[in-house]
């Protein structure tokens, strides 16, 4: 499991809350995208997909 200093060490910053907010949001959302599971990498249409086949008729 990845910890706030591991998030912090792959920025190559310090692992303060000042060091993090100093950085780039483009950086830390690139590195955050990176980090999520594949599941949720997947296109969102995808997933939209996905839940109406599971729900179909739930509904009703």
């Amino acid at each position: 499991m990845s910890t706030p200093a591991d998030f912090a060490d792959q920025l190559g910053i310090s692992a303060t809350l000042q060091a993090v907010s100093n950085t780039a949001i483009a950086r830390r959302m690139e590195l955050e995208e990176a980090w999520l599971p594949g599941e949720v990498r997947i296109p969102a249409e995808s997933v939209d997909d996905r839940a109406r086949q599971a729900c179909r008729g739930a509904l009703r």
